[in-house]
């Protein structure tokens, strides 16, 4: 056993839950100095990690307290100063108990990834927007991450100038806490964002630094939205392995339709097929390739799609805010409110074609 975080005094709940929501402890020893603030943190506990053991230390064993910790049913107890032997006890009971029940960290699902089938074909604005709306949904505690590490503009898009980016976050991955988290993550009203950072030839990321970082992130966030370069680094096969849905942006124009074909095979051939889902961006009314013909080259059901606006987009860039006006605000907002369910998208896309009408409104999202 190891000691990761100490406490010198009681947090309030909600620092509490941020402590035990960066460290998932498997056990947590707390002292009965004031009775109402320990049960108050011990019925914190048993909320946010179900199954966690808990050990009540005390400098008595007094009657009265052993009774209110039957009560709060903790788990173990002890009195201070302990002896080497009692110590080695308690710690071997703390054992059984974790062997009989493992703690029940919560920690979501839906990490959607975003993925161009060439550059330039508008799959960070997607990111961009989806995540903002996810952020205003209510009770939706929303990560934008941007893993591009050569060409990310994310932090343009958004008008951010910190300096900490997702390289700083996966070094420190294995040690993140509470404290150092808020100092590497930046704000864009509801939304918290991780940059690329500034462009430097060969910056990798190890995949192991990609599992450490999400297992911190899946108990901190509802949702996680990820904009990658689709050049297939291996932390990006591995931040899509993690996924619950990869999205395969592209445009309906024949040379960006053809690699999203070439791409595809590719995510197919990693074992990602049952993740992935096809996005039609930038459609508009004389568009040459219509739905079905994207479906036949791309050889997979479009489950949403985007009208071209060009206006509202520049407009939404100048402010360094979401997408405001017209069909495409509209499509963004339809397309977050399916992925804000923890269901996932999947029963869609055998009806992609629901998600058009007749034209001229036939390539615009109707979520």
């Amino acid at each position: 056993m190891a000691v990761i975080r100490r406490l010198d005094s009681y947090p309030d709940p909600s620092d509490l839950v941020r402590v035990l929501r960066a460290h998932a402890p498997e056990a947590a020893f707390v002292a009965v100095s004031d009775p109402e603030r320990f049960a108050q943190a011990v019925e914190v506990l048993k909320a946010t990690i179900p199954g966690v053991v808990i050990v009540a230390i005390h400098d008595a064993a007094d009657p009265g307290v052993l009774v209110d910790l039957i009560r709060l049913r903790v788990h173990d107890f002890i009195t201070l100063p302990a002896d080497p032997g009692a110590m080695q006890s308690l710690l071997e009971r703390v054992r059984g108990h974790l062997a009989r029940r493992s703690p029940e960290w919560p920690a979501t699902d839906r990490l959607y990834t975003f993925v161009p089938s060439k550059p330039g074909v508008g799959a960070s604005t997607i990111a961009l927007n989806t995540a903002l709306a996810l952020a205003r949904t209510p009770d939706l505690k929303t990560l934008l991450i941007d893993f591009d590490l050569n060409l990310g503009v994310q932090a343009f898009m958004l008008k951010i100038n910190t300096a900490p980016c997702v390289v700083d976050a996966c070094e420190f991955a294995a040690k993140l806490d509470e404290n150092l988290w808020s100092n590497l993550v930046a704000r864009a009203g509801s939304l918290d964002v991780l940059h690329a950072g500034a462009v430097e030839p060969g910056q990798r990321i190890d995949p192991a630094q990609i599992r450490h970082l999400l297992e911190f992130l899946r108990r901190n966030y509802d949702v996680i939205v990820a904009d990658v370069s689709g050049n297939m680094e291996r932390y990006s096969i591995e931040l899509m392995q993690e996924s619950k849905s990869v999205f395969l942006v592209c445009t309906p124009e024949l040379p960006a339709l053809h690699l999203a074909r070439r791409k595809l095979r590719l995510l197919e051939a990693l074992d990602l097929q049952e993740r992935l889902h096809l996005l039609l961006n930038r459609v508009h009314n004389r568009a040459a390739v219509s739905a079905s013909d994207v479906e036949e080259i791309v050889g997979l059901p479009v489950f949403a799609s985007f009208p071209n606006d060009y206006l509202e987009v520049h407009k939404a860039l100048t402010r360094g805010e979401a997408v405001a006006g017209g069909r495409l605000a509209k499509a963004f907002t339809g397309f977050s409110g399916l992925l804000s369910h923890k269901k996932p998208p999947t029963a869609q896309r055998k009806r992609f074609i629901e998600h058009f009408a007749v034209l001229p409104a036939r390539y615009g999202f109707r979520g």
